[in-house]
């Protein structure tokens, strides 16, 4: 008897240790929910929460500077697919900061983004507090994915805090010439413009202010140094601020040569059968965000509708649209090009010059053109 006690003790002994073992098993993880004990909103609801605020909205104001933008397909789009209405205001980059700071002045917050070339927001817009960070915003899984973007992912002009995206990587098309006037191969590179036959045949956009003038000189002049600025001053050059008369020049051959012209225009020129013509040089090229940068006003007074409006912009069919009526090739590898121009090389090395900090130091190389070429405004 004593020995079958030994052994029922032992068995229960077993018995109760493996039961304690399945009690200290690890319970499963409790749910994450947000405050108010509800579950955290999905992608896709947090997706109809926007679509839901901005109709209610019913409303996106857009301030916009540079190039020719899809402003009738926009408002359509959202107007029939949102139920949004779209207010949007074209004006020159150089009036845009003095408008919306008399704007604030009188209590008015009206733009909910912005959308154009990088400069003015990064040396203007950022500084004075009136951006607000971007990168949070975006939440469609196409807009975001980094398999769509030439950079491996969402391009942002500025550094901490993000607060402007770029979605345009165009090549930069530095010189256009009239094909009449110049035979193949006469001109590969910067140096050929120096030569005397160039003399008094050469027109640029204005390097003193914001444009593709600017941009050129933002480059050529750190890679070939001033003593070329100061050479290529000799040949005369002709300084133009408007894009159209300056191609239109160029197309009627008063001018041989064009250095920094618009992809728009040379785009309906060319089509129009116009015979000009586009030129890489041997020292190289540069990719710019051009006009297609978009940033988020703070104190949107519409902010789902603008939260949606940066979404919808950043997936393939906001790009493709924005590309076909801008002329710029979008930063997405998933879109063929959709313009008349020169598309980026796949593989190809290039600079990327629309950063915070080259934006940033185009005020001291826009002063410098002005001394070397004697622009006087």
């Amino acid at each position: 008897m004593k020995r079958l006690s030994w052994v029922i003790a032992v068995i229960v002994a077993v018995l109760v240790v493996g039961a304690c073992r399945v009690e200290e098993r690890p319970a499963p993880a409790p749910e994450t929910r947000a405050p108010g004990g509800t579950q955290p909103a999905t992608r896709e609801q947090e997706w109809d929460k926007v679509v839901a605020g901005a109709r209610k909205e019913g409303k996106l104001t857009w301030y916009s500077f540079g190039g020719t933008l899809p402003r009738d397909a926009v408002a359509k789009i959202l107007s029939e697919r949102y139920g949004i209405e779209l207010e949007y205001l074209v004006i020159r980059s150089a009036e845009l900061f003095p408008r919306v700071v008399n704007e604030r002045k009188a209590g008015l917050y009206i733009p909910d983004v912005l959308a154009g070339g990088p400069a003015a927001m990064v040396v203007n817009f950022k500084p004075a507090g009136y951006l607000d960070p971007i990168g949070s915003t975006v939440i469609l899984p196409e807009a975001k994915d980094p398999a769509g973007w030439l950079w491996g992912g969402l391009k942002f002009v500025d550094k901490e805090p993000s607060t402007i995206i770029s979605f345009i990587a165009k090549l930069e098309n530095p010189i256009a010439i009239n094909t009449d006037l110049v035979q193949p191969g006469e001109i590969k590179g910067y140096q050929d413009l120096l030569q005397p036959k160039w003399k008094g045949k050469i027109e640029m956009n204005d390097p003193t202010v914001e444009g593709t003038g600017l941009s050129w000189y933002s480059v050529v002049s750190q890679k070939l140094g001033l003593d070329y600025m100061r050479q290529l001053a000799r040949q005369e050059v002709t300084f133009v601020i408007d894009h159209r008369i300056e191609m239109e020049w160029l197309a009627r051959g008063k001018y041989a040569v064009l250095i920094g012209p618009q992809d728009g225009q040379f785009a309906s020129f060319k089509d129009a059968g116009a015979p000009v013509g586009l030129l890489t040089p041997v020292e190289g090229t540069f990719l710019s965000s051009g006009g297609g940068s978009i940033a988020l006003m703070n104190r949107a007074p519409h902010p789902n509708a603008a939260r949606l409006f940066i979404n919808w912009l950043l997936t393939r069919e906001g790009q493709d649209l924005w590309q076909k009526s801008a002329m710029q090739q979008s930063a997405r590898v998933d879109l063929p090009p959709g313009f008349t121009g020169t598309a980026r090389k796949e593989g190809a090395a290039y600079m990327w010059i629309s950063d915070e900090d080259t934006l940033l130091g185009k005020s001291k190389y826009g002063k410098e053109a002005a001394q070397v070429f004697g622009i006087v405004r």
